[in-house]
């Protein structure tokens, strides 16, 4: 009786261990998109997130990047690359297989929405 007691104990402490197998730092499909630069597919991950273009939504949309997707914003330009349309600068930084990174999102208005038009170093 007291073997079988000790081979379930051993049993549910396996599965426990083995269930709980979620690294922290382990890359959401946000994450890896960007550390692939590719635009298209980040964009995909957040489109919940981008509102209207302006000042005030893209300081927003950087704090709902840093709550939902384990990113630092390190850096805002609004408005500051001198294109047609203008493009705002969004440097972010993240953890990726242990490390830490960085990329630079290039967000422009679409439409009079945010567009996540690029992804680059």
């Amino acid at each position: 009786m007291k073997n079988n007691a000790i081979g379930l104990l051993a049993i549910h402490t396996g599965l426990f261990f083995t269930g709980c197998n979620k690294e922290p730092n382990q890359p959401n499909a946000f994450i890896e998109a960007v550390h692939a630069k590719d635009a298209e597919k980040a964009e995909a991950q957040i489109k919940s997130l981008l509102k209207p273009y302006s000042e005030s939504n893209m300081q927003s949309f950087a704090n709902l990047l840093e709550a939902r997707h384990l990113v630092t914003v390190t850096q805002i330009c609004y408005d500051c690359v001198l294109t047609i349309p203008r493009i705002t600068d969004m440097r972010i930084e993240y953890i990726y297989e242990g490390i830490k990174e960085s990329r630079y999102l290039d967000i422009l208005p679409e439409n009079q929405m945010m567009h996540l038009a690029a992804v680059h170093e």
